[in-house]
């Protein structure tokens, strides 16, 4: 106990407040040190075990921090296990903390410091990763969406490497004309993502399935092929879309 009250003087404001997850054993708001301490020690004495680990601190602005966090513990009669991811907001006055709020969701977390979006990156406390970016481009796709081009940048190339339509395209309008060309000539064309792998030098490689029907041939198409995205400055500067999914993977010194 004298221990977790050294800690709690040293590092949190006089008038702290804290809120617990609501879900959490014995959870009720406490009010200033001594509360938050007495707390604190009936919280643990019944885990042989209690484990954090703090994954990301994200600075919010105005003095606040998000901690992202897992929990695990095990209890020492019971031998229960409690294990889950845990979402701390902290606010700061003069280096201390003032309040303290937990929640179970990242979603609550940011309601709680008045941010929308149920991510990071929704919320605009990340950039998105090049891995995330190539999923919302993939999104879109497999809803028929091509058109769109912020992800792009305005030098982009786009290269079809082999298959029945090979050529290259530079520029937005070129990657635009390109898409068109090439759906243009199927029916139902659809677009789907097996797997996603981030590479070396700001690649990441999508092994997809290609499904339609082509409209003058009648052929109907199921192929499984690769694109690979290279980034540069969190924009794609070239796409490079196989037919023969061998070859991609060849291609790049890879196996399947």
């Amino acid at each position: 106990m004298d221990e977790v009250q050294a800690s709690v003087s040293e590092f949190f404001d006089a008038d702290f407040d804290y809120y617990p997850a609501r879900k959490f054993p014995e959870a009720r708001p406490c009010h200033g040190r001594e509360e938050f301490s007495q707390f604190l020690a009936k919280f643990r004495d019944p885990w042989s075990r209690f484990e954090w680990t703090i994954h990301e601190l994200i600075e919010v602005g105005d003095e606040r921090v998000l901690a992202c966090l897992s929990m695990r513990a095990e209890g020492r009669e019971s031998g229960m296990n409690l294990e889950g991811d845990v979402y701390q907001c902290f606010w700061l006055r003069n280096g201390r903390f003032f309040r303290e709020e937990d929640h179970l969701t990242l979603s609550g977390a940011l309601r709680a410091f008045g941010l929308a979006g149920d991510t990071l990156e929704a919320a605009g406390l990340r950039s998105p990763s090049n891995l995330d970016l190539v999923r919302s481009i993939y999104a879109a796709w497999e809803r028929g969406e091509y058109g769109t081009t912020e992800w792009a940048d305005p030098g982009i190339e786009i290269v079809f490497a082999d298959g029945p339509s090979p050529g290259s395209w530079t520029g937005l309008g070129g990657m635009n004309e390109g898409w068109r060309d090439f759906i243009g000539a199927w029916d139902r064309y659809h677009h789907d993502a097996d797997e996603y792998r981030e590479l070396e030098d700001e690649r990441v490689l999508v092994l997809s399935r290609f499904t339609g029907r082509g409209k003058r041939s009648g052929v109907t198409l199921a192929q499984e092929g690769g694109v690979l995205f290279h980034f540069r400055g969190g924009k794609v500067t070239r796409i490079a879309r196989y037919w023969d999914r061998e070859r991609a993977l060849a291609d790049l010194g890879l196996t399947e």
